[in-house]
């Protein structure tokens, strides 16, 4: 059996060069996965030339000459049908892909697969899970990203899918899930949070309890239960820690200083990279669609195309079926 993997090869900050790069990274990597191509033929070709040794039976182009932009408004998947992002997603509908990866825009990623792929029985509101990687092991944060306005029912379903996921695919037996507050009292918060605290304590999972922003890296929990918009802010903060502490050695004084200091953060901080994980799935679509950061390098997309097909062989959204409606 081959897991037949749809992927952006225009998308992100970088184009075809690497994400091409990644591909045949994960195709030599895994015997078992199909790469399905889609972008501009001429330029595939073009970066494909530049490798020797390619499992071309394992590798399939689809060609389109649309392209949303980074910055388009998601909306654009109704106009651009044509678009590597729409194609790619609508393959999954066609059973014609099992998964669908793309590192360009988030926002049309999601819109596209809300709209072509409808969301899983029973869920309220699909849920980006990016991942933070730490010293001790990656923590999961869901939402991140795709939705501002909720409740706690939205809340209580991202543990739900955010546990799962994390024992499925991140191999955590039992993961701890906790509720990002400003406090770790049952009390803390907004009225949403305080019900969501309720909610979440009555669940199946394991539920720790509230968790501050100044505990995630501390390893405190697994799942990190929040809001898009909270979500969103948190990753990105904790995206500009490594470049900040980059900073701080190179404004330090003492060569001496600086090469030890930097190969000591090199040695401690080696796990610390979303590159190991390299994407994010939106679980709560009745689809496999991961998003990839923009600036991905080679080795992210390869990891990224690796946590597909993870997902497609774990069966993931049958499994979250199976659990909320049982």
């Amino acid at each position: 059996m081959n897991y037949k993997i749809a992927f952006d090869a225009s998308g992100g900050d970088f184009g075809y060069a690497l994400n091409i790069n990644g591909a045949i990274l994960a195709l030599k990597e895994k015997n078992d996965i199909e790469i399905i191509l889609i972008g501009n033929e001429s330029c595939i070709r073009q970066e494909l030339s530049n490798y020797q040794n390619i499992p071309l039976d394992r590798l399939k182009i689809i060609h389109t000459d649309e392209f949303i932009k980074m910055d388009d408004a998601p909306t654009i998947v109704n106009t651009l049908q044509n678009s590597s992002i729409v194609k790619g997603i609508k393959m999954i509908k066609e059973k014609k892909a099992d998964c669908f990866l793309s590192a360009g825009n988030s926002g049309a990623c999601m819109a596209a697969s809300i709209l072509f792929l409808g969301r899983l029985k029973g869920i309220r509101r699909p849920a980006i899970a990016a991942i933070i990687p730490t010293i001790k092991g990656p923590v999961l944060i869901l939402d991140a990203g795709a939705n501002s306005a909720i409740k706690s029912e939205d809340l209580l379903q991202f543990g739900i899918m955010g546990s799962i996921y994390s024992e499925k695919i991140l191999s955590i037996e039992n993961p701890r899930v906790a509720l990002l507050n400003m406090g770790s009292e049952e009390k803390k918060g907004p009225k949403m949070l305080q019900e969501t605290f309720k909610l979440l304590k009555n669940s199946e999972i394991n539920f720790t309890g509230n968790i501050e922003g100044n505990e995630i890296l501390e390893n405190r929990c697994d799942v990190v239960v929040t809001d898009g918009f909270t979500g969103n802010i948190t990753i990105k903060t904790l995206e500009g820690f490594i470049p900040f502490l980059k900073d701080i050695i190179k404004d330090s004084s003492g060569i001496v200083h600086k090469y030890f200091t930097a190969k000591l953060l090199k040695k401690e901080l080696s796990h610390f990279t979303y590159e190991a994980y390299g994407a994010a799935p939106l679980l709560g679509v009745n689809g496999i669609s991961l998003l990839s950061h923009g600036r991905s390098s080679a080795l992210a997309i390869k990891n990224a195309i690796l946590t597909g097909r993870k997902n497609i062989e774990e069966d993931i959204n049958n499994v979250i079926l199976k659990h909320l409606t049982k």
